[in-house]
């Protein structure tokens, strides 16, 4: 109802009438929502006391991602985890007016957590099915949200080393050391571990037993 809105939304103006202010924020909302294929508007207006403010069929990635994995990527099936990884386009809420969405920093923040376990997890189990290829494109996913969880340029590093492919492990290895300057910090010891083993290949098996 319009009270329920004017409540959650004013709390401080509960006596006062808000009508004048909620209907220009209501238009607003109904004209950024727009329409559904059959012209039906995702916000309709207000339709008397029985039914109130509506929202018809609004969904959101981040309702379909937590669908998917449920806040436990590492348990989560190999398809919903493909299915929830092609859902990213980027860190979450980048792009968008920081006045409009302060609101949503713990829900960016969850959502950072969980996309880089989900990009390792199934980093990982492609690496270890043989997936090579499959799985430097799933912890590229990750990188791009994070670029400095360096267990997912390890698990990068090692797919390229594994395929056979020393120019894409050149440049897996380029872009970790560049990212670890840009960030000012030391290598960690796994990842220099790592790289010792690439230069020595009877220490490459160690390095696979700690994926």
């Amino acid at each position: 109802s319009h009270l329920d809105i004017d409540d959650a939304i004013w709390p401080n103006r509960r006596s006062d009438d808000n009508t004048a202010t909620r209907h220009p924020v209501a238009t607003r909302l109904r004209n950024w929502l727009g329409t559904a294929d059959d012209g039906g508007e995702f916000f309709p207006r207000h339709q008397g006391s029985d039914t109130g403010y509506v929202l018809h069929d609004v969904h959101t990635d981040v309702e379909e991602w937590d669908r998917l994995i449920a806040g436990r990527p590492l348990r989560a099936s190999s398809d919903n985890l493909t299915a929830a990884l092609a859902l990213v386009r980027g860190r979450p809420f980048t792009g968008q007016r920081i006045r409009y969405y302060g609101w949503a920093d713990r829900i960016k923040q969850r959502l950072i957590s969980e996309i880089v376990d989900a990009s390792y997890e199934l980093g990982r189990r492609r690496y270890l099915s043989g997936e090579y290829r499959a799985c430097e494109q799933a912890v590229t996913i990750g990188l791009e949200i994070d670029p400095g969880q360096e267990r997912l340029h390890r698990l990068r590093i090692l797919a390229c080393h594994d395929a056979h492919d020393v120019t894409s492990r050149q440049e897996a290895v380029a872009q970790l050391v560049a990212t670890a300057e840009d960030l000012d910090c030391p290598l960690e010891p796994e990842t220099e571990d790592l790289l010792a083993a690439l230069a020595d290949p009877t220490r490459i098996s160690d390095v696979r037993d700690a994926i």
